[in-house]
């Protein structure tokens, strides 16, 4: 799900390269175990929510696609899942700062606009900033702002800054990424 434009689902020993609409479909259902019915996947996808036909269809092509590892009434996962965000949240609580930052490649899904999924997005992006922010070695912050989305953050840059010997090329380097960044 991370920094992908579409989600790579690896089932039965292959790589299955998703479709936006599925991979926010099948995102939601990872994030809601529980499970969700057609009407409330219809909201979370769409502010003003879609027809729950639409849902019922495309929960059928997904169905089709990887045979009955999703469940319906409510739809849900029946096998064990865990996603790339999960990953990253394991690593954050574990206090695995660098295996976090790794394993975040970017937003989730950076092109979909569906609201929960900008939601999920900007809380995972929220969650990774605080954490490393407070708690990560200096060395863990200068990583990420090497990374394009820590370049265009001045909190990340500045705590950076502080990574760096006073003078040296690299804070010279991160002093012009925090003026781009704050200008």
């Amino acid at each position: 799900m991370l920094g992908r434009g579409q989600a790579q689902l690896f089932h039965r020993g292959r790589a299955l390269r998703l479709s936006l609409r599925h991979s926010e479909i099948l995102f939601l259902l990872a994030a809601h175990p529980e499970g969700l019915y057609g009407g409330e996947i219809a909201s979370l996808l769409h502010e003003h929510g879609t027809p729950s036909v639409t849902v019922r269809v495309e929960m059928s092509r997904i169905r089709k696609a990887l045979g009955e590892v999703v469940d319906s009434s409510p739809y849900r996962w029946s096998v064990p899942v865990g996603t790339d965000v999960d990953q990253v949240r394991h690593f954050l609580a574990a206090g695995e700062y660098r295996r976090a930052l790794r394993a975040y490649r970017g937003p989730v899904l950076p092109r979909s606009a569906a609201p929960a999924v900008v939601e999920a997005r900007e809380d995972l992006a929220h969650e990774l900033r605080h954490v490393l922010f407070r708690n990560a070695a200096p060395e863990v912050l200068l990583e990420w702002a090497q990374r394009p989305d820590g370049r265009r953050d001045p909190f990340v840059l500045q705590a950076a800054l502080g990574a760096v010997a006073v003078g040296s090329p690299r804070a010279e380097q991160v002093r012009a990424w925090l003026d781009q960044a704050s200008g």
